[in-house]
């Protein structure tokens, strides 16, 4: 897959399928989120509980787009990938085959932990144009991560032949190996894959993976 042209919008432009964007009151204004100039605003809409305004830029009202869309707690609650198809929400399961064969940009994909905060809030600016090199919003995770194509692959294939051997979950995230664990490895001659373990352990890529592996 290599490169693919599309043209650039907001994450809450993207999601506008699965909720037509209301009509807001006509005055000037800038979003505090996507950071768009509007002719037609709302006031800015959300819950108490809101921990996120460090993501927000200066602005004074909410542009119809990304209105609509703090308007579904369902977007914090699950994972989900955006298309101009529209807004799927989705498993664990399903998230893998979506890094290894992603869809036709644009496209986003957020992965969801814990479902207790919006991860997405850094990523408004991030709507992937390729297929090839991308960014995926992880909740736990203040930054987008950055990927592509060929490192999931790789990453995948190592991170399959090691669960295959009952290597933990918990030693991949770390990167800590048991002592039965390496004794295994010497014996059965993958030494060089824990290690390359070893050095990926704690990067953002790894721990999507890591997460959604089975």
């Amino acid at each position: 897959m290599g490169a693919d042209k599309a043209k650039a919008i907001t994450l809450s432009e993207l999601c506008t399928h699965i909720f037509p964007p209301p009509k807001g009151r006509k005055g000037k204004g800038v979003c505090v989120w996507c950071g768009k100039e509007v002719d037609e605003m709302f006031d800015i809409k959300v819950s108490d509980n809101f921990m996120g305004w460090c993501y927000f830029s200066f602005g004074d009202c909410m542009c119809r787009y990304c209105y609509a869309f703090f308007s579904k707690q369902s977007f914090r609650k699950k994972s989900w990938v955006a298309t101009k198809s529209g807004v799927k929400f989705i498993k664990r399961d399903e998230i893998m085959e979506l890094l290894l064969q992603p869809p036709k940009p644009p496209w986003f994909l957020y992965i969801t932990k814990t479902g207790q905060k919006q991860g997405w809030l850094h990523c408004i600016h991030k709507v992937n144009l390729s297929s090839f090199s991308f960014t995926v919003a992880f909740e736990p995770f203040d930054f987008p991560v950055q990927t592509n194509i060929s490192e999931v692959h790789a990453l995948h294939n190592l991170l399959s032949f090691l669960r295959e051997r009952k290597v933990t979950k918990t030693e991949l995230l770390t990167g800590v190996f048991k002592m039965k664990t390496y004794e295994r490895a010497i014996k059965e001659g993958y030494e060089e894959e824990l290690k390359r373990a070893k050095k990926y352990a704690g990067k953002g890529i790894w721990e999507v993976m890591c997460h959604v592996i089975k």
